[in-house]
């Protein structure tokens, strides 16, 4: 499926979310190398709202850093700037769309099973050494956006959607595809150059449901995309949230050494325990 089919579907949509503008201005003087850490932290400041939610965020027991971080230069020193980032980043996406109730999907379960995805991919990373967990955190977080925007742009037929995976027994991706013609995963990867996220989170988006058919220009990311396909697939079949798909397969992952079947339902067990915590400390206003 080609982004021109889904662009003629919702391309035209006016009120399609977009990302504070702060975060493009953030990304382009990080592409730049002679940018010093004064420079990003003058235009994280240019978002006064955000660039708080950033400090708190970094100074919560999600991070159980030492001592406060009071500005962004040292949440920069201490964190990196790409982790910084990918805070924002975070915290903008989840503020950006609205929260419709339909039959069948509920968005705060929706929320649920993402947070419980990055924070399982978050403890997998770590656990088989992948190199930067974080990132893993926010690809986990991200990873389902696509169904999203059906769910708010596209709510008829995301109805329909629902109800036939439900009396088929079939994935919501099947079900996607033949209602709507294409599916979330797509579409996430549509928005995703729409507002210009970095490659991996595109990847991550496109084929989290099927790492297998990741095309070769891309197999530099297939260790944290088999990473979120299985935390997605863990805390599908432990009712971690709900992301309104009650079909789960598991993922064929070749390119990922998982940890013995015991350590994974010990980290799903930790999960579960901890996503409470974590959501109220991301979604404090």
């Amino acid at each position: 499926m080609s982004n021109e089919v889904i662009e003629r579907k919702l391309g035209t949509i006016e009120n399609l979310p977009t990302l504070p503008i702060v975060l493009r201005q953030v990304q382009k003087v990080m592409d730049n190398p002679h940018s010093n850490m004064n420079q990003i932290a003058a235009v994280v400041a240019k978002d006064q709202a955000l660039a708080s939610k950033t400090i708190r965020l970094v100074n919560s027991a999600y991070y159980g850093l030492r001592t406060r971080i009071p500005s962004i230069c040292q949440a920069i020193v201490i964190l990196g700037l790409n982790t910084l980032y990918n805070l924002m980043l975070g915290l903008s996406v989840i503020k950006t769309f609205d929260t419709t109730r339909l039959l069948g999907f509920d968005p705060q379960k929706f929320w649920e099973h993402c947070f419980g995805t990055a924070l399982l991919s978050k403890k997998l990373a770590e656990k088989i050494g992948y190199s930067d967990p974080e990132e893993c955190f926010i690809a986990g977080l991200l990873h389902d956006i696509g169904r999203l925007v059906l769910q708010q742009f596209l709510n008829n037929e995301f109805e329909q959607v629902l109800l036939k995976s439900e009396s088929d027994k079939k994935s919501l991706l099947l079900a996607e595809r033949e209602v709507i013609g294409f599916d979330h995963s797509q579409v996430g990867m549509w928005l995703a150059e729409k507002w210009s996220l970095p490659e991996m989170l595109k990847v991550v988006m496109r084929y989290h449901h099927e790492p297998r058919i990741l095309p070769g220009e891309f197999k530099r990311y297939s260790q944290v995309l088999s990473i979120i396909a299985y935390a997605n697939y863990l805390c599908g079949i432990a009712s971690i949230g709900n992301s309104g798909d009650n079909n789960y397969q598991e993922p064929v992952l070749p390119d990922l050494k998982l940890p013995p079947e015991s350590i994974c339902r010990k980290l799903t067990e930790e999960v579960k325990v901890e996503i409470v915590s974590v959501i109220a400390q991301w979604t404090q206003n």
